[in-house]
C-alpha cells in the first residue's frame, strides 16, 4: 500500500512529501502484476484487514461494496425465508446456496485464483 505522508508535515516539500511522490511515479510499475504479486509489493491488507486502513482514499470506496454485499445478503434472507413460507422449495434451495457462497467468500475460506 502506498505509504502516505504524516498529516502534521508541515511544507509539501518536506522529506515525507518526497517520498509519497517517489512512491506515486512507482505507482505503474504495479498495473502490469498478477493480483498475488500486487498484494505482496504494495502491502495490501488481505481479507477484512481492510477496514484498519478505511481513513485511506484508496481503501475507502471498499467501504461502499461491503455495504451493497450486505444488503445483497440481507435480501437474500428475505427472500428465503419468503420461498420457505409460500412452499417453494427449489427456489428456497437455490437461494440457500447463494447465501452460502456469499458467507463461504466473506469469510475468506475459500480462495481462488487464476
Amino acid at each position: 500500500m502506498i505509504r502516505r505522508p504524516p498529516r502534521s508535515t508541515p511544507k509539501p516539500s518536506s522529506a515525507a512529501s518526497d517520498v509519497y511522490k517517489r512512491q506515486l511515479k512507482e505507482l505503474p510499475r504495479f498495473w502490469s502484476l498478477s493480483l498475488n504479486e500486487y498484494m505482496e509489493k504494495s502491502n495490501m491488507p488481505t481479507g477484512w484487514q481492510w477496514i484498519s486502513n478505511i481513513g485511506y482514499g484508496d481503501i475507502a470506496p471498499m467501504l461502499g461494496i461491503a455495504v451493497l454485499a450486505s444488503v445483497t445478503f440481507m435480501c437474500y434472507f428475505v427472500l428465503l425465508f419468503q420461498f420457505i413460507k409460500r412452499g417453494v422449495k427449489t427456489f428456497a434451495l437455490i437461494v440457500s446456496i447463494e447465501l452460502l457462497l456469499i458467507l463461504l467468500s466473506a469469510s475468506n475460506l475459500v480462495q481462488v485464483t487464476h
